[in-house]
């Protein structure tokens, strides 16, 4: 069982500086394959100019690379969305580029991006999850649905803190003195951004989330 991502930018042929984009995209694109290398099946791939995917190992991986791909994007104003897969693969891995695989877990990844294309409550929802055969896929869609909700909606200077909380943390702890040591802010600063962002809430449930999904797949 692997997770595919798809994921692309939204309405990316209404840019103008549209090669500055791409190349930002690109830019975080190799930093976050250098980062998860070990979690990576197969590299996240640029495969149609604004289009790219991978195979990742882990549920709780996947959410972080959405996590910081579409925070980082978005601080530079363009939106991301992206189609979640689990499943199997049935064609060998190629684990240098992620071009020519094939299987489930792709098809389910590419049925979800197209849900997005055609169901993202008004931009409100970016994310969507398909896994064969599973009951509970509504359910799970919700829950990834709220998160989406509070994700795009933060202000930017919230979307500044949280990208950086998580770049440097990930999902552990958030511990409100190593907040301000890396970041430097003071403690009061720390502390409303705590309670704006509800970063430790949002963490928490994509950590529960991915938990839940790891079970689905065993």
């Amino acid at each position: 069982m692997y997770i595919a991502l798809i994921g692309d930018i939204i309405n990316s042929k209404d840019y103008k500086n549209r090669n500055k984009i791409q190349d930002l995209l690109r830019k975080k694109i190799n930093s976050l394959n250098d980062k998860y290398k070990k979690d990576l099946k197969s590299p996240i791939t640029i495969t149609l100019g604004d289009e790219f995917q991978c195979l990742i190992k882990t549920v709780e991986v996947c959410f972080l690379i959405i996590d910081e791909l579409s925070l980082y994007m978005s601080l530079n104003d363009v939106e991301l969305r992206f189609g979640i897969g689990i499943g199997t693969i049935s064609t060998d891995i190629d684990e240098n580029i992620s071009i020519g695989a094939d299987g489930p877990a792709y098809w389910n990844a590419r049925f979800a991006i197209e849900v997005i294309h055609k169901e993202h409550d008004h931009r409100n929802t970016s994310t969507y999850l398909k896994i064969d055969d599973k009951p509970q896929e509504q359910f799970l869609n919700s829950v990834i649905r709220l998160q989406d909700l509070i994700r795009n909606n933060w202000t930017y200077s919230q979307k500044e803190f949280v990208y950086k909380a998580i770049t440097i943390f990930g999902y552990n702890e958030i511990i409100p003195k190593n907040l301000v040591e890396a970041m430097r802010f003071s403690s009061s600063q720390v502390s409303n951004r705590l309670a704006s962002t509800s970063i430790r809430q949002y963490v928490t449930s994509r950590v529960e989330l991915s938990k839940q999904l790891s079970l689905e797949d065993n």
